[in-house]
């Protein structure tokens, strides 16, 4: 018995995924962090990144890409206790 498989149009029309969302500015990451009442240290531990890819999010240096992106707008949506 074959399986099939669900495509990623059918998971977004059910609302299981959300379409992607825009870059985060450096001010964003900054405001994120902020609102949660930590150091820059403490936010890197939190998201597995370095804490000077922190301060170059921050700086406007890179940008957070992939997973980090995606967790990034999780906190910013949910508050730092959604990774606790």
């Amino acid at each position: 018995m074959a399986s099939e498989k669900t495509s990623v149009r059918t998971l977004q029309r059910a609302g299981a995924i959300s379409q992607p969302q825009e870059p985060l500015t450096a001010s964003d990451v900054r405001s994120i962090r902020e609102s949660c009442g930590v150091s820059q240290a403490v936010f890197a531990l939190y998201l597995g990144v370095s804490t000077s890819t922190v301060t170059q999010w921050e700086q406007g240096l890179r940008t957070a890409s992939g997973a980090a992106a995606t967790l990034l707008n999780l906190i910013k949506r949910k508050g730092l206790q959604v990774l606790t």
